[in-house]
């Protein structure tokens, strides 16, 4: 596996379980970012409630399509996306790109016949892929164009599926996590994923709400002046997607239920690669009954590179006005080389969304987003 080509689509969006007022639906969010022929590609749709497609499609430079879509009903959640490019060389800089959709929110164990509390042992969801992975550049050393999915469910703070595939034009198909072995070949730039699981929850109690977090992202990275025919993850055309559901054999299921949308800042507003900070500050501005309930054991920084992270809070500060706009708000304190480490020097991206998520007294969660960048100058 090639890591330097992996820069981190870089997701930062805030959520934890906290029992506060008029909370919102949990959330869907699409998102592209990266960079094609010395073109800024980004673009941020959502986060969106329950029922409530959201969908985003960017161009420019080699890119032909850069999108994701979204998408949670009451039992299931369905995500999509694709990168798609090629490019007949000379162009004005490398092509890195990456499009990610994610799932953001808290899932309630529920059941009709089960009585409150009961314990289940090694509760289960049926977790399915439908997609593709093409790639194919003209020959030109050890240079190559490459196509990579990556995919992560995670719930509690614990990753209970990770994993992905990336074919490389030259070195041909590589896999890791869960899906080391589940891609098929079909042609020598071809290679597909048809495969579902039953992922492994833990033991959970009905009545439980557990954070719950599912992403999938695509990416298509080539150098500027390599002819490529073409660099495709495919996981959004036709039938092709991501999809949780409940197993119908067993006595609960998870229902998505309500979280909170909240606005974050950063202190430092940038990042400088060469001294990074010791530490640094995701602060969350809402009522003061939320903030209080936070539990900082519970709250992580992660970004959609599944290969790093998440970095959980060192140490949470208390409530004020840090920006003096008359809110108030609450730092969260992380590791500042941490989280630099989110950030791939070989992607030529300085920028990245930044994702937060944790849990407060009561259960319920809370969702913010916000662009962190590098200090370039």
């Amino acid at each position: 596996m090639k890591r330097h080509f992996f820069g981190k689509l870089l997701a930062v969006a805030l959520f934890g379980l906290l029992m506060c007022p008029s909370a919102a639906s949990s959330r869907v969010t699409a998102m592209v970012e990266g960079s094609s022929d010395s073109v800024g590609i980004t673009g941020i749709r959502g986060p969106n409630n329950i029922d409530q497609l959201v969908t985003i499609s960017k161009t420019g430079g080699s890119i032909n399509s850069a999108a994701s879509e979204a998408l949670f009903h009451k039992y299931e959640v369905q995500l999509k996306s694709e990168t798609w490019g090629g490019t007949s060389g000379d162009k004005n800089g490398p092509t890195h790109v990456r499009s990610t959709a994610m799932f953001l929110g808290t899932a309630k164990v529920v059941s009709d016949t089960l009585p409150q509390g009961t314990l289940l042992r090694r509760f289960k969801v049926r977790l399915s892929f439908k997609g593709d992975l093409y790639s194919k550049s003209e020959p030109s050393g050890t240079r190559s164009a490459i196509a990579w999915f990556s995919t992560r469910l995670r719930t509690g703070g614990i990753d209970r599926f990770t994993g992905g595939g990336l074919l490389d034009s030259v070195a041909g198909f590589s896999g890791w996590g869960n899906l080391a072995q589940s891609f098929t070949q079909e042609t020598d730039d071809w290679w597909t994923l048809v495969k579902g699981f039953n992922v492994n929850l833990g033991n959970l109690r009905v009545g439980q709400r557990v954070r719950f977090l599912l992403m999938g992202t695509t990416l298509a990275c080539y150098d500027k002046d390599l002819p490529v025919e073409y660099c495709r993850p495919d996981f959004l055309s036709g039938w092709r997607r991501i999809f949780v559901r409940n197993l119908s054999a067993q006595e609960a299921s998870l229902e998505f239920v309500p979280a909170r949308r909240v606005r974050i800042f950063f202190r430092p507003v940038r990042i400088d690669p060469a001294s990074p900070p010791k530490s640094f500050r995701v602060y969350i501005e809402a009522d003061p009954t939320l903030l209080e309930k936070i539990q900082r054991t519970t709250v992580e920084l992660m970004s959609s590179y599944t290969e790093y992270g998440p970095i959980p809070a060192i140490s949470m500060g208390p409530i004020g006005d840090r920006d003096g706009n008359g809110k108030e708000d609450r730092a969260l304190v992380f590791d500042g080389s941490d989280v630099l480490n989110l950030f791939d020097p070989a992607s030529g991206v300085n920028y990245q969304i930044l994702t937060v998520f944790g849990q407060c007294a009561g259960g319920n969660t809370f969702t913010g987003m916000e662009i962190l960048r590098l200090k370039t100058d």
